[in-house]
């Protein structure tokens, strides 16, 4: 598929793209269950003393950073065909948004507590108030301090919350250049973690008491590099509108060569290191998928046609949801049955896989029929709205 040939909006790979990526996510997590339990490291979160076969799901962080380069890619397909111009305005952008993502996880969010609540809440600790639901629910829970039903809505928060900041990298874009775009978030993300870990040192240097700036260490909440992330997948959807500045580029052979170095370091990376310096591997891992995006816009792969076939695209299209509900269930499963059998942690691993993960993969797909699907045929709650009168009229 050529970059200036389609005009197609949506890309089949995009979804094969982001049904294995939640996929990861659900291994990654099931890894942790089995093993986070049984190593003798303070690192349990990245399970040192798991085998050597299974390390290569240690990187559940990274699926992390795959979803946000292409959310920044496929959002950024139809401003760049519009003058870098959202087509109904920002309000229509931002409700479609809303529209989409919102409704879903609110749902996701009561599956959360109520499985917390009554449920995992006497294994994990975890004790939901109110100040954890109305953080979540208004989508401010990775900036405010509360209790968490569930650990990955952290990254729907900090998505949501670059909705609102995308505006401004297209009118970098309009009025200055892609290029001036990219360089200037990068550099303003670079600054914003500089400050953040840095104001001790700051402080000191304005003549401030010691902590009198620890605020803001606040600003890492944030995830502040995401929004770099973010633009990477904007600047790798100029090259499939045609947009893209300077000589063309072989993005295909760019996207492997990134995506090989990637993969060495991280293979490389002492866990330890990998933990405390995950902005830099996070920006190689979004230059990396960015890189493979635009060379899938160039040229359709054979990599990018198994990406777009049936069974990616079956997941891909539940992934929002996959994504959203497997934590609670895993925990009901792990906590609830596979725990009790007393097995040594291969062997809890092994089953958990045969068990959790097609469970997970099956729930989700209801919960996108019922929950996700009706808001992605309908993009406003107008729509959503005139269409339940009209079955309603029908029954």
């Amino acid at each position: 598929m050529g970059a200036n040939k389609s005009g197609a909006l949506h890309l089949d790979f995009l979804d094969g793209i982001r049904g294995l990526a939640a996929l990861y996510v659900v291994l990654h997590h099931v890894w942790l269950g089995a093993y986070g339990r049984f190593t003798a490291s303070p690192l349990c979160s990245i399970c040192l003393d798991a085998p050597w076969w299974t390390q290569w799901l240690r990187w559940g962080h990274l699926a992390v950073v795959v979803f946000i380069v292409v959310s920044g890619f496929s959002l950024g397909l139809a401003p760049l065909k519009n003058d870098f111009r959202f087509p109904g305005g920002f309000k229509d952008y931002i409700h479609r948004r809303a529209v989409r993502i919102v409704p879903p996880y609110w749902v996701a969010l009561l599956f959360s507590c109520l499985v917390a609540i009554y449920f995992t809440g006497s294994y994990t600790g975890v004790v939901v108030d109110a100040r954890a639901v109305l953080a979540h629910l208004f989508l401010v829970n990775n900036v405010v301090d509360s209790a968490k039903p569930n650990g990955v809505f952290w990254s729907i928060a900090v998505e949501w919350q670059i909705y609102f900041l995308f505006p401004l990298l297209l009118l970098a874009c309009r009025w200055l250049s892609l290029r001036a775009m990219l360089i200037g978030t990068v550099a303003l993300v670079l600054l914003t973690f500089t400050v953040a870990i840095q104001h001790e040192r700051i402080a000191a240097l304005l003549g401030l008491p010691a902590g009198s700036l620890a605020v803001l260490a606040k600003l890492l909440y944030f995830r502040p590099h995401f929004l770099a992330l973010f633009a990477f997948g904007v600047a790798a959807a100029h090259v499939h509108v045609g947009r893209a500045e300077g000589p063309r580029l072989p993005w295909g052979p760019l996207g492997t060569l990134l995506t090989t170095v990637t993969l060495a370091l991280l293979w490389l990376v002492p866990t330890a290191s990998f933990e405390r310096e995950f902005i830099w591997i996070d920006l190689l891992t979004g230059m990396s998928t960015a890189a493979v995006l635009a060379g899938f816009a160039q040229r359709r792969s054979t990599v990018a046609r198994l990406l777009g076939s049936r069974l990616p695209g079956w997941l891909g299209q539940s992934s929002y949801s996959l994504y959203l509900i497997h934590a609670p269930i895993l925990e009901i499963i792990l906590l609830g049955v596979l725990l009790p059998l007393g097995l040594g942690a291969n062997a809890l691993f092994l089953l958990a896989l045969l068990v959790i993960v097609p469970v997970c993969v099956l729930a989700a797909r209801g919960f996108w029929r019922v929950f996700e699907l009706p808001f992605m045929r309908h993009r406003t709650l107008h729509g959503l709205r005139s269409a339940f009168l009209r079955w309603r009229a029908a029954a």
